[in-house]
């Protein structure tokens, strides 16, 4: 059998592969630390090392130094690494692995690794020449894994050659233009807004930028050598600062532009390029006074939208005072005519009242409405008993079933418990969801369930009514909006409620859904925590 040390510092990785070593028959030893691996080495005989190469301490590649440079130089190492960064794989071979694999690898892939290494140095692989490999401006030995290094090799030109389309892509599609050029101010290359803004249809090996590209200062006058920006980065080795100069197009018109360059280092830290910008200062200009413009036009639409709200409430509280006054005396007129025989008068009353609550009703929601949407909606949160209010609910709005001779069935499911939030406003989405399946179910049956949803309550209210296809639906939480035309024209309403309901289930911290067939029934759910939400004004809570 096959011994393996593996040294891994991740509690979690160091499981998952030791359960993939021993899945493969290995015998394995776990260990931690580049030290502790190093004094096991030492007590007991094994086949393999596998390494990762970044530990707490001494690094893998310090381990496989020090084991290259022992008497247990002929132990055979494989180091492991997060994912195939050709520099760090040419590091650990050049420090004395034989092999390397990769975290992303599969476990297949783990197991064909190693054994393949063991093959290959049962073979006398590592009796073979190193090669020498220079990679970012260093030197490595590789004696052994070549044909995993080339695969490394060919994976990274994919990646590069990758990077590099996408640039190509970045560059075509960049709205100012860019230049790449070299330490002696000759452009190598430029995307198409350069190619308009210079008027060159490529850059030449002979270009000299300044004087061929027409750049010169904002006035006219030519740029000083100190003004090149080339020279600027060159000099100091740093992103040259914004600057304004003109580039003088066919005719001597002058386009007034910003130029901006960044120098480009290679792998010894020299700058190899000089990136350039160049963006016209009227296109410019003409994106500020756009974005001006969008903020003007949502500023005006703020304020238009806050005014409509102010109007809306003082229009409710105006509307609200003289209709609580009407339904008021019809209440008084109509406790006043019980002992008399004038059946005739109460029925007209009652119809007073009734469309007096409608109306009262209409303007109860454009008050909410308004009050939402000018940001002086306050919740309260305070404990309440999510039974009783259930209770007094359906109880309260079972005349409505009759009407339309629907049964209204409540199943509470299990100890409902208490529920901290705002009592007043959970009433009141209760009574729109229930209300709603009420009047557009005929002959059919309403039913509420309610359950404990974590800390909070999921009440479900589904009926037998007209349905809704899904065009409907995706419409229906929408202001002053119902079905559709026809839908108001039947049942009547102003498409408010379902809007306040979510509202008030967002502003609680909760929400609400809807499931729905057209000609089968509709299925509302709606989530409500018993942790008062962020906007619900602070006060003092029980615990729930």
């Amino acid at each position: 059998m096959t011994r393996v040390l593996a040294v891994e510092d991740s509690p979690t990785q160091a499981i998952m592969l030791e359960y993939v070593l021993e899945q493969a028959g290995f015998a394995v030893v776990m260990t931690h630390t580049a030290e502790d691996a190093w004094r096991l080495i030492q007590d007991r005989e094994f086949d393999v090392l596998l390494t990762d190469l970044v530990l707490p301490g001494a690094s893998g590649f310090d381990l496989c130094r020090k084991i290259r440079n022992s008497v247990y130089g002929d132990l055979p190492i494989i180091v492991q690494t997060a994912q195939e960064d050709p520099s760090d794989v040419l590091r650990g071979l050049g420090a004395g692995a034989d092999g390397f694999m990769t975290k992303r690898d599969t476990p297949d892939e783990m197991i064909r690794r190693i054994r393949a290494v063991l093959a290959d140095l049962d073979g006398g692989r590592r009796s073979e020449p190193p090669a020498h490999v220079r990679f970012l401006g260093e030197e490595y030995q590789i004696s052994t894994a070549r044909d995993q290094l080339l695969d490394v090799m060919v994976s990274s030109f994919e990646d590069t050659v990758r990077t590099t389309l996408r640039l190509q892509s970045v560059l075509s599609t960049a709205p100012v233009a860019i230049l790449s050029v070299d330490e002696a101010g000759r452009p190598r290359l430029f995307n198409s807004v350069a190619q308009s803004l210079l008027g060159r249809a490529r850059p030449s090996p002979s270009d000299r930028w300044i004087e061929d590209y027409g750049l010169v200062n904002p006035d006219g006058t030519p740029l000083l050598e100190s003004d090149h920006p080339v020279r600027q980065v060159l000099a100091s080795n740093a992103p040259m600062r914004p600057r304004e100069a003109a580039v003088r197009r066919r005719g001597g018109v002058l386009t007034p532009v910003l130029l901006c360059a960044q120098p480009v280092h290679d792998a010894e830290g020299q700058i190899s390029e000089v990136i350039c910008t160049i963006m016209s200062l009227a296109e410019l200009m003409q994106a500020r006074e756009a974005s001006e413009l969008a903020r003007h036009a949502e500023l005006a639409a703020k304020a238009e939208s806050q005014a409509k709200s102010a109007f809306l409430a003082n229009m409710s509280h105006e509307l609200r005072t003289p209709m609580n006054a009407i339904l008021g005396y019809t209440d008084m007129l109509i406790d006043d005519i019980h002992d008399t025989p004038t059946s005739v008068m109460e029925s007209d009353l009652k119809q007073i009242r009734t469309a007096g609550s409608q109306l009262l009703r209409l303007i109860n929601h454009l008050l909410d409405l308004s009050k939402i949407e000018a940001g002086r909606m306050e919740l309260v949160a305070e404990p309440f008993l999510v039974l009783d209010l259930l209770n007094n609910v359906v109880d309260s709005i079972r005349p409505l079933a009759d009407t339309n001779d629907n049964n209204l069935y409540f199943e509470p499911g299990g100890d409902l418990g208490i529920l901290c939030n705002d009592e007043g406003r959970f009433r009141q989405c209760l009574y729109n969801i229930v209300g709603n399946a009420l009047k557009f179910t005929n002959n059919g049956s309403v039913t509420v369930r309610a359950s404990r949803d974590g800390d909070g309550v999921l009440v479900e209210v589904e009926d037998t009514g007209i349905g809704m296809t899904e065009d409907q639906i995706q419409k229906i939480f929408d202001e002053f909006t119902q079905a559709d035309s026809s839908t108001t024209r039947r049942f009547g309403g102003t498409g408010l409620g379902l809007t306040l309901t979510r509202k008030f289930c967002q502003m609680m911290g909760g929400s609400i859904s809807v499931n729905s067939q057209l000609g089968v029934g509709t299925n509302f759910l709606m989530r409500v925590p018993s942790v008062p939400a962020a906007n619900l004004e602070e006060e003092e809570c029980l615990p729930c």
